[in-house]
């Protein structure tokens, strides 16, 4: 399977878990199968049947759907300006509205060759420049916005892969 020439959703024809569609033809919008043996659903944000894109405040976005595994790293690093006085005092203000956005080190071991590459293709499709929806498991899990600027594959054995990477919350909708 690879990421780079993905098909066009075909009405009748079987998906299993992991195919990725194009849905309409000729678009960025891509879809992955949640399930084996599907014939007939047609890819949208409100099936079940597929995943992938999800309305956010009225906006359609890519949503990263597969499970991480345990072990994520959630990096705290508020923004913030201090200020220092000749007596010693110091004060400390926030920069922005939003100064506290979560850094994740996630990783996905053993996983399939197909879900690898529904893994990459997500990530590619979004070039590190375009946001998509993910929510973190607790204590932060909370749907929010993030980009991947940096990722990373292993093969390991066949149909045993790893991926890791650094997913980074940003508060601003970006295309």
């Amino acid at each position: 399977m690879s990421i780079y020439s993905i098909a066009n959703y075909a009405a009748g024809t079987t998906y299993n878990i992991h195919d990725i569609v194009r849905y309409p033809s000729n678009t960025a919008n891509f879809y992955y199968s949640l399930g084996d043996g599907q014939v007939g659903n047609t890819p949208s944000t409100s099936s079940t049947a597929w995943g992938g894109l999800s309305s956010f405040n009225g906006i359609i976005k890519p949503k990263f759907i597969w499970r991480t595994n345990y072990g994520i790293t959630a990096q705290h690093e508020p923004s913030t300006l201090e200020i220092k006085f000749s007596d010693g005092y110091s004060q400390r203000v926030v920069l922005n509205i939003n100064n506290n956005l979560l850094t994740l080190d996630v990783k996905f071991d053993l996983r399939t060759e197909k879900e690898t590459a529904a893994i990459i293709h997500f990530l590619y499709a979004r070039a590190s420049r375009e946001s998509f929806l993910f929510t973190p498991s607790p204590p932060h899990d909370l749907q929010k916005l993030f980009i991947c600027k940096k990722w990373a594959d292993q093969y390991i054995y066949y149909n045993n892969h790893s991926i890791s990477c650094l997913f980074e919350e940003t508060a601003v909708i970006s295309r």
